[in-house]
């Protein structure tokens, strides 16, 4: 029967080499289906297979790469046979050892030799999970060769493995992996790789990694994956590694330190929306933001010096808004959300009152009426006003004293007017048909402002005395013309006008009572992408 598939014959051939006890392993490999044979459990070959001798010669030509035999010897260690993974985890785990000294070596490694490293070693790792983690245990001083094999051409993903054994703390047999990765130094190899006299690959190493420990830390997501709050996620979240982080930040020096700054900025980003339900559960109160705390804390005592990046940007193209600039706009309103998170109060009344004392809304109003076509800016300004009029505490004064920032010093209702004005001037001169950027965000913020003179009617008639150089009767004009653009956004399309893009209002499953859309969750990129995302903001 087997002779009909053309299999008969290799199958005699295998037989009579091992009934040869001086048959090779190149003989065996050399037989045209001797890899399909091991995958079927070839009971006299798996015996030949499992010596140590013979695995010894497998992994030595993973190790050199050898052209003809590597790949067969990849996928002959990588068959889950358990024989196999007997020899190499249990009798004779030196052979295993010889195989991860492969990451000892100072040569970059080829593309074969990591992802048939990687291949065999997820294989073992996810059949023998305990076996495996036990073996990791007894490697001295492994981590930082690790990291370096990460930079290597064809290292990348050698970071999903490394990932993929920080996960064992989800399995019970395996917990405590987290902890051993601690006092390994993970936490702070990776803040190294972050340093601004790094290069961009460096960077952009340390952060794939410590984006994976916290999402695998994650507490807000429940339909992911997740360890909780372990030893890896307190030990970044520690006022030690923060205090680290932002000084890394901050720097104003070395020649990649916006790279640096941008990496942190976003590394912090997701630690906050992987770490409170907002995103998800916009009205539950967070369940898990004591883990937050000295990250504000370290934030709080250096915010001045973030703040002043806004107008002082590192940036060579100043008069650009900048990827800089854009990302610590993002980074700011995360830290005015958390200052309104339950079990924040006692630490984040600091935060604000830094907040208030350093003009930070005006200034954000600043930049968003300076560069009327960064819609992306103009989104996350638009997010960090909602924040301000959304506020269920504006009986305190502070919060009250940010409120009314936005129209005193940060002259919001002058501005829209003046807009408007200037448009219609520019229309009527028939100078000029097209509209500034930002005029789908003016259109929410107006609306955001109507809602709020709405809800809080005292409010108007403290603007009426305290605000010059505005004519409610002109207001009134405004908003109603406003308000219709926002309506006849929720209108079907005619015919005529499906030709062309029109805007959508926000949908009201994602969007803020006030009208603005809610921050995103935070995006994971895998560390396989070799390449990292830039834009160039105008």
């Amino acid at each position: 029967m087997l002779s009909r598939f053309g299999l008969g014959k290799s199958t005699s051939t295998l037989d009579a080499l091992l009934d040869n006890r001086k048959a090779t392993l190149v003989e065996m490999l050399a037989v045209e289906d001797c890899l399909l044979q091991v995958q079927l459990r070839h009971k006299r070959l798996i015996e030949f297979m499992k010596q140590p001798l013979v695995i010894s010669q497998l992994i030595r030509y993973l190790v050199i790469d050898d052209d003809q035999f590597a790949p067969i010897a990849s996928e002959i260690l990588a068959s889950s046979i358990p024989a196999l993974m007997d020899t190499l985890l249990s009798q004779h785990q030196e052979l295993l050892t010889v195989y991860w000294t492969l990451l000892y070596q100072d040569y970059a490694l080829t593309r074969r030799q990591v992802a048939y490293f990687v291949k065999i070693n997820q294989v073992l790792l996810t059949r023998r999970p305990a076996d495996m983690v036990q073996f990791l245990y007894h490697l001295t001083d492994l981590l930082p060769h690790w990291i370096q094999h990460i930079h290597d051409p064809s290292g990348a993903p050698l970071i999903e493995l490394l990932l993929s054994m920080v996960e064992c703390e989800l399995v019970p047999e395996t917990k405590g992996i987290a902890k051993w990765f601690l006092s390994q130094g993970l936490i702070e190899l990776l803040l190294q790789q972050l340093q601004p006299d790094k290069d961009p690959m460096s960077h952009q190493v340390g952060e794939h990694l410590l984006a994976g420990v916290i999402r695998l830390g994650q507490t807000s997501h429940h339909q992911m994956k997740s360890m909780g709050h372990n030893e890896l996620i307190r030990g970044f979240a520690s006022e030690q590694t923060m205090q680290r982080l932002m000084d890394i930040m901050l720097d104003a020096d070395s020649p990649e330190a916006i790279d640096s700054f941008l990496c942190g900025a976003r590394l912090i980003i997701h630690f906050i929306r992987y770490n409170d339900e907002r995103s998800t559960h916009p009205d539950i109160t967070p369940t898990h933001v004591q883990i937050l705390i000295p990250m504000i804390q370290c934030a709080t005592a250096r915010i001045s010096s973030f703040i002043q990046l806004l107008d002082q940007p590192r940036s060579k193209c100043p008069h650009r808004f900048g990827m800089e600039r854009l990302v610590l706009l993002e980074l700011l309103a995360e830290w005015l959300h958390c200052a309104d998170l339950a079990g924040m109060e006692q630490h984040g009344l600091a935060l604000k009152t830094e907040f208030y004392s350093l003009r930070l809304v005006p200034r954000t109003l600043d930049l968003f009426f300076a560069f009327p076509s960064c819609n992306l800016a103009h989104t996350v300004i638009c997010d960090m006003i909602g924040q301000v009029f959304e506020n269920r505490h504006l009986d305190q004064i502070l919060n009250r004293n940010l409120l009314l920032s936005v129209f005193l010093e940060g002259r919001l209702l002058q501005r829209l007017l003046q807009v408007d004005q200037q448009i219609k001037e520019l229309e009527a001169s028939g100078k000029s048909s097209s509209r500034p950027g930002f005029m789908g965000h003016l259109v929410l913020l107006t609306r955001a402002v109507q809602i709020l003179f709405e809800q809080q009617p005292p409010l108007i008639n403290i603007l009426r005395q305290n605000v010059n150089g505005v004519s409610w009767d002109a207001w009134r004009r405004y908003q109603e013309a406003a308000m219709q653009t926002y309506q006849s956004w929720a209108q079907p399309l005619q015919p005529h006008e499906l030709i062309e893009p029109r805007k959508q209002p926000p949908s009201p499953a994602t969007s803020t009572p006030n009208g603005f859309p809610l921050p995103p969750p935070p995006i994971y990129l895998s560390p396989s992408n070799s390449l990292e995302i830039r834009m160039t903001v105008r």
